[in-house]
């Protein structure tokens, strides 16, 4: 189920958001609109979320490779977390800003409302990039180590958080218990 249903959802979601980015942004009508930063900037995020999604969908199915880097592990970890983020709170701001105009109609000129939208998403943009910086620090490329196989090991890797133990995770190889009390 999993290997159609990702990338359909992602791949509609990705040509739903480029369509309203393009209407939000290019549409002589919905330029000077404070609604129209908000929602372009929501269609923007929720497209680099769908990307990660993507990305690490891709990786998963195909051991691509994408996420085993000490530098794509964490990239793609901290944009999925600041766009999840970031839509979120845009959301809410939106809201806000929806609010205000509906219960106070006249107590902001139309200037003045595009101009704190502009602020507002711009400040929540450098909020949710200085607020998930952590994630470059305890996002690791980690190593799996399993049971010995007559070919080898059997070993995966993929991006999680690091629990510190030099990028391994199960400790030393492990060898079943009952092949080694079989002979006793």
């Amino acid at each position: 189920m999993d290997l159609f249903y990702t990338p359909t959802l992602c791949i509609l979601g990705l040509v739903g958001n480029s369509l309203s980015l393009a209407v939000f942004c290019f549409h002589f009508n919905h330029k000077n609109l404070s609604s129209s930063y908000y929602l372009a900037s929501l269609a923007a995020t929720d497209s680099g979320f769908l990307l990660t999604v993507l990305i690490n969908w891709l990786d998963s199915w195909w051991d691509l490779g994408i996420n085993t880097t000490a530098f794509t592990c964490p990239l793609t970890m901290y944009l999925a977390q600041v766009t999840s983020s970031l839509s979120v709170w845009l959301i809410v701001a939106f809201t806000v800003e929806r609010y205000f105009a509906v219960c106070h109609p006249m107590r902001n000129t139309k200037l003045n409302i595009v101009w704190r939208a502009k602020k507002v998403i711009l400040g929540l943009v450098f909020c949710s990039l200085v607020l998930f910086s952590y994630v470059w620090i305890i996002a690791k490329p980690i190593i799996h180590v399993s049971i010995e196989h007559d070919d080898g090991f059997d070993n995966s890797t993929n991006c999680a958080v690091s629990n510190g133990q030099n990028g391994t995770e199960g400790g030393q190889n492990e060898k079943s218990n009952d092949d080694s009390t079989l002979g006793e």
